[in-house]
């Protein structure tokens, strides 16, 4: 455990840690998270402990005080909202494919785990902190500050890809590798970020990438790799090469997500009301800018289909600072037009993923006083 931890603006404290740290999420706050990694690279010394298998009765903060919320769908002007994980300690990152939600808890005590997509059992795959999530057919991928993990979907050994990393943050995966940010080292003012690569067996591990400034979101596609910088969004071939900038002067992008045709982001705002946070796009190649959706309050996770873009934002957070902010759920189509709300009232939500039939994300919810994380892993349905 780090001799130090992080208060719930993203700020290094000293004495006793809270359990909400590793960057406790509050309006504004991810980017401070964020550059938090680069100094906290050992808060994740536990990541990727393999797990007994099924997590105490809803994977896990009774003992400090959270009680388990029933799963059973709440429906509402033909919506249905899901609780399907709940206790959770500060779940973060979500993924899902044809049976389950997994996601990660970039939080001391968390772990990567997962659940049914109707809620129960949530099976605890591997133990300790962890940040980005990605999967394929057969396994489970994360990163967790100093290492790239991976583990087979029904659990296992915990196998390390990469180690002696310098903050490793995002992650995607394709069929050949996977690939991974780095946010940097303090020591360096995060400016030696980087963008890394190693096959999905392991092996020599490649940098496509270095010299980037805070890199953190980052997705994959048949020929390139993208990622966010602290002002920016980058690509970069598959075999690495000359990168291109095919965004500049953003305002604190954070996570990525692309299609057949362009890329999709999400800019928290500006400091320190966060109040002007936006949903971008540009095509693949680059070129004009689109503002989707502005007026965002620290949007944050973004996910992609067909048709729409999904993500999560704020909409009120305590005046004091202390205590969960409240957001939203959000989606609106591919080349704009009217936001739709598709869920409200969630507790400093953050990761979000869909599917064929439904939206998935994490609510953070960290009480005021710090001593636990009350989180839960939502769906909703019909998108």
């Amino acid at each position: 455990m780090a001799a130090f931890a992080l208060d719930d603006e993203g700020t290094r404290t000293t004495g006793r840690p809270k359990r909400c740290t590793m960057g406790s999420v509050k309006a504004g706050q991810h980017l401070a998270a964020i550059l938090a990694i680069g100094a906290l690279v050992a808060v994740a010394s536990g990541c990727g402990q393999p797990s007994g298998g099924p997590a105490a009765p809803d994977g896990g903060d009774e003992d400090a005080g959270c009680v388990p919320t029933s799963t059973s769908p709440v429906c509402t002007a033909g919506r249905c909202t899901h609780v399907l994980a709940s206790c959770q300690t500060q779940p973060f990152s979500i993924a899902v494919d044809s049976t389950s939600v997994y996601w990660t808890s970039n939080n001391d005590y968390g772990a990567v785990a997962k659940v049914a997509l109707d809620g129960r059992p949530v099976t605890t795959l591997a133990s300790g902190g962890a940040f980005g999530i990605a999967l394929d057919a057969t396994s489970v991928y994360w990163a967790c500050g100093d290492s790239v993990m991976k583990v087979a979907l029904g659990g296992g050994t915990v196998t390390t890809l990469a180690s002696g990393q310098s903050g490793s943050y995002g992650i995607a995966v394709d069929s050949t590798s996977v690939y991974w940010t780095n946010v940097g080292t303090l020591s360096n003012n995060f400016t030696d970020g980087s963008v890394m690569q190693v096959a999905l067996g392991g092996g020599i591990v490649t940098t496509l990438a270095s010299g980037q400034g805070v890199p953190s979101g980052i997705a994959v596609d048949s020929t390139s790799v993208y990622w966010t910088t602290g002002d920016g969004v980058m690509k970069v071939a598959l075999g690495g090469g000359s990168v291109t900038t095919i965004a500049s002067g953003q305002n604190g992008p954070v996570r990525i997500v692309v299609d057949s045709t362009s890329v999709y982001w999400t800019n928290e705002g500006t400091p320190f009301t966060y109040a002007d946070g936006t949903v971008m796009k540009v095509a693949l190649g680059g070129g004009a800018v689109t503002t989707l959706a502005s007026g965002q309050i620290s949007p944050y996770g973004i996910a992609v289909d067909s048709t729409s873009i999904y993500w999560t934002s704020l909409s009120s957070c305590p005046s004091d600072g202390d205590g969960a902010c409240v957001g939203l759920i959000k989606k609106l189509p591919l080349n704009g037009g009217d936001v739709t709300t598709l869920a409200s009232g969630q507790l400093s939500p953050i990761g979000i993923t869909v599917d064929s039939t439904s939206v998935y994300w994490t609510s953070q919810d960290c009480p005021t006083d710090g001593d636990y994380c009350a989180g839960t892993v939502m769906s909703v349905t019909p998108k």
